[in-house]
């Protein structure tokens, strides 16, 4: 598998795959491009993280059962580790 830098791409396939990774989102074929938390202070941390990162974090979500939507103890712990932060909640 080769590595495609999302940053060279136009702005249209970017819309289009951010599009289609929407309908990844709690499955194991998400791949990091789409926003998949709610509108809490969890976005402060995840709008900006990598693919890399926001797929981490999904995965360790979905592996716990945790709501997407949510914001938990639980969720900003998630959150530090996978993008070895100093998250405040």
């Amino acid at each position: 598998m080769s590595n495609l830098n999302l940053n060279t791409i136009p702005l249209e396939v970017f819309c289009a795959l951010r599009e289609m990774d929407k309908k990844y989102i709690g499955t194991n074929d998400y791949m990091g491009i789409a926003y998949f938390w709610g509108l809490n202070g969890i976005k402060h941390y995840l709008r900006d993280a990598t693919f890399a990162e926001r797929k981490r974090v999904h995965r360790i979500w979905l592996k716990r059962g945790l709501d997407f939507l949510g914001e938990t103890e639980e969720h900003y712990a998630i959150v530090k580790q996978a993008m070895r932060l100093e998250v405040q909640s």
